[in-house]
């Protein structure tokens, strides 16, 4: 009876213990069952995802984008408090407007002039370098023309095409409001005597044409200046259409003014690419230069029509002013340099004891009127301080008095007025006192001026004398800001 006892009580507890794990997972069942229902029942109650499209993101054109990383640079890299950068388009520096000035030069600033010296011989760089930017369509005869900005410009072609330059220059020169006055009055009178097809002169075409564009560009006036900018692309549209028509001859006349026309329209031509950096012109330009360079003969110096051996120093100082222009252009001729070495060697050759310097070589006497020729010459090309400029300066400031009325040589006053403004110091001092007012008191109401004592240029010139003369007196009154004194420079 125990053992049946003991053999039915494990049976029993299996029992048990199987209840026990019923009971759990039924209870754990109904938990997943309870839980996991709620679960279901949430996601099913839940509204739908809805995407919604975000606004598109402002884009800024390549060029809006561009300036708005300069602004940015500005505002950073400025060391004025909290100014907001100004952006405006720039084209050429001739787009800067040029008003005729009516301030006190002698109320100037000091403080301003001194923050300003920049437009002095520290310039804006280093000169004009090698980079202009890109072309911009539509330029003058399809060509299309590079920016160019005034810190890519030579120091003096930078000061010449700011209003703010112009003045401080003139004050510190010791010129006046009156001289700025005369040249506005000046090139007006240009303007309405250029020709329908955009050259000036009658008999003289090329040389009156080169002088006018020289007179213009001496006050920065290129294509896109306000008043003059269409005076000034058809004159360099004329000398261009003579370049291009007879293999870069640039001038019309025959004869003896050939080599005198072919220089100074080669000196306006290069300031003018200089200024614009108009593609058509480079080609042109250095074929008119290698003319001139071709017509020196084995003196070293140039005479009439390039036709044979001997030295006029007249004719030589155009070729040399001529091909020193081609050089500070940029545009690289070569055996240009070689040429003017040459050609300094020989003016140096013309000069007399006394410093004056002669027509021909060898002749036995000087001439005032043409000293200046010499003196400029080698202040242009590295002999700034040498003996010949020294002597020839003695020479040309012996003469203690000017007179327009009298024996005036306008020919040599423009040379003679280059050759102390180089110079600078007491010698400026001493001519611009002189010939200053000369041709102040000498100008017409409407813009020209009236014959000198003798009316040489008229001698010189015959009918376009009065055009000569008007240029001659122009770029005189310029020199304060198309120059640099006391660097030997004519940009």
């Amino acid at each position: 009876m125990k053992i049946l006892n003991l053999i039915s009580k494990p049976k029993r507890m299996s029992r048990s213990v199987f209840g026990v794990l019923l009971a759990s997972l039924a209870l754990h069942g109904l938990g997943l069952l309870v839980f996991g229902g709620r679960i279901v029942f949430r996601y099913f109650r839940r509204p739908p995802v809805q995407f919604v499209v975000p606004p598109p993101t402002q884009r800024l054109e390549p060029r809006k984008l561009e300036m708005n990383i300069h602004a940015v640079d500005l505002s950073k890299s400025s060391g004025r408090p909290r100014v907001k950068p100004r952006l405006t388009a720039v084209g050429h520096a001739s787009q800067i407007a040029l008003p005729q000035i009516k301030a006190d030069l002698r109320a100037t600033d000091k403080k301003l002039s001194r923050d300003l010296s920049a437009f002095g011989a520290a310039g804006f760089g280093s000169g004009i370098g090698g980079g202009y930017g890109t072309g911009i369509g539509g330029g003058m005869g399809g060509m299309g023309m590079a920016t160019v900005l005034p810190a890519q410009l030579s120091p003096v072609l930078a000061g010449r095409c700011s209003q703010q330059g112009r003045v401080l220059r003139i004050r510190e020169s010791g010129g006046s409001t009156e001289c700025e006055d005369a040249v506005i009055r000046g090139l007006r009178w240009l303007k309405t005597h250029q020709n329908a097809d955009g050259s000036w002169g009658g008999q003289h075409q090329g040389a009156m044409t080169g002088l006018a564009l020289l007179s213009f560009l001496g006050h920065c006036e290129t294509f896109t200046s306000p008043e003059f900018g269409g005076t000034v692309r058809k004159a360099v549209d004329w000398l261009l259409a003579q370049g291009e028509a007879q293999g870069g001859w640039l001038v019309t006349e025959q004869g003896n003014g050939r080599a005198y026309a072919q220089g100074i329209a080669t000196y306006a031509l290069a300031e003018a690419y200089s200024l614009t950096r108009l593609a058509r012109i480079a080609p042109v330009l250095e074929k008119s230069a290698k003319i001139v360079m071709g017509g020196q003969n084995s003196t070293g110096g140039w005479v009439y029509n390039y036709a044979s051996e001997g030295s006029d120093s007249s004719v030589t100082g155009w070729q040399i002013q001529a091909l020193k222009a081609t050089h500070l252009s940029g545009l690289n001729v070569e055996g240009l340099d070689a040429c003017l070495d040459r050609a300094i060697e020989n003016i140096k050759a013309h000069q007399c004891a006394d410093g004056s310097i002669t027509y021909r070589r060898g002749d036995g006497g000087g001439k005032w009127s043409l000293t200046g020729v010499g003196v400029v010459a080698c202040q242009m090309w590295h002999h700034k301080d040498d003996q010949t400029v020294r002597k020839g300066l003695e020479y040309i400031l012996a003469r203690k008095t000017l007179s327009y009325n009298g024996d005036c040589s306008l020919y040599g006053w423009y040379y003679n007025t280059l050759a102390c403004f180089l110079s600078g110091g007491s010698k400026w001092s001493k001519w611009n006192k002189m010939f200053q007012k000369e041709l102040l008191d000498s100008q017409n109401a409407d813009g020209s001026w009236r014959p000198e004592g003798g009316a040489q240029t008229d001698g010189y010139a015959k009918g376009d004398g009065q055009h000569f003369r008007n240029c001659l007196c122009i770029l005189m009154l310029e020199v304060y800001y198309r120059f640099l004194p006391s660097v030997g420079q004519s940009h």
